[in-house]
C-alpha cells in the first residue's frame, strides 16, 4: 500500500511544481508532434498531439504576490510511480494547483471574517482574483487530452 508523502514547502513552490510539469508535458506533446511523419501530421493522433502541446504551450501561471508565494506549506500526496502516465502527471500538477486555490479559500474566508477588513475589501479582492485566475488555469490544464503516443 502506498503512503502519503509529506513535504515541507511554499505556496509559489508548490505552483512552480506544478508549472514545470505541465510545461515539460508540454515539450513532450511538441516533440511527439514534430516527430510524427509528416503525413501522419494531419491524422487524428497527429492533431490531438499537436493540440495537447498548443494547449499545455498556452498556460499561463497566474503571479502571486510575495506574501503569498513565502507562505510555509505541508503539501502530502501519493507519489508517482517511475513511469507515470502523462495524465497522471498531470493530475498531480493540477492537485498543487487545487491544494493552492484551496488555501487561498480558506485564507479569503478568514480575511472575510476579520472585522478591520469589512471596511477595506482590498485585501479579500485581491484573493477572489487569484483564486478565479488559478481555477482558469487549473481548468485549462484539466482540458488537455493526451493521445496514445504510438501509431496503429
Amino acid at each position: 500500500m502506498t503512503q502519503h508523502t509529506n513535504v515541507t514547502t511554499t505556496l509559489g513552490d508548490l505552483l512552480s511544481d506544478a508549472q514545470s510539469e505541465l510545461e515539460e508535458l508540454g515539450n513532450e506533446m511538441r516533440d511527439a508532434f514534430d516527430n510524427t511523419p509528416e503525413g501522419l501530421q494531419k491524422s487524428p493522433i497527429g492533431e490531438a498531439r499537436e493540440s495537447a502541446a498548443d494547449m499545455l504551450e498556452a498556460l499561463e501561471m497566474p503571479d502571486l504576490p510575495e506574501n503569498i508565494a513565502s507562505i510555509g506549506y505541508i503539501y502530502s500526496h501519493l507519489p508517482l510511480k517511475k513511469k507515470a502516465s502523462r495524465s497522471d502527471r498531470r493530475n498531480a500538477a493540477v492537485d498543487k494547483v487545487a491544494t493552492v486555490i484551496g488555501y487561498l479559500g480558506d485564507l479569503r474566508d478568514v480575511e472575510d471574517g476579520l472585522e478591520e477588513n469589512k471596511k477595506n475589501n482590498d485585501r479579500i479582492e485581491e484573493l477572489e482574483t487569484l483564486i478565479e485566475e488559478l481555477e482558469s488555469y487549473q481548468s485549462d490544464a484539466e482540458s488537455v487530452e493526451f493521445p496514445g503516443m504510438y501509431m496503429k
